[in-house]
């Protein structure tokens, strides 16, 4: 049987940066365009 240590002391920094060069990303930093609604004035509240 083989065993395996990992060590899980990366900071919080460290994994954001990981996270983002494997590819993920936040909704917030999507541009999202949606050419269906793009001709349609837009509400006022």
């Amino acid at each position: 049987m083989t065993f395996v240590k990992i060590d899980n002391n990366l900071s919080k920094s460290q994994i954001e940066s990981k996270a983002k060069n494997l590819g993920m990303e936040y909704p917030q930093d999507m541009k999202v365009i949606n050419k269906a609604n793009s001709n349609k004035p837009k509400k006022s509240k």
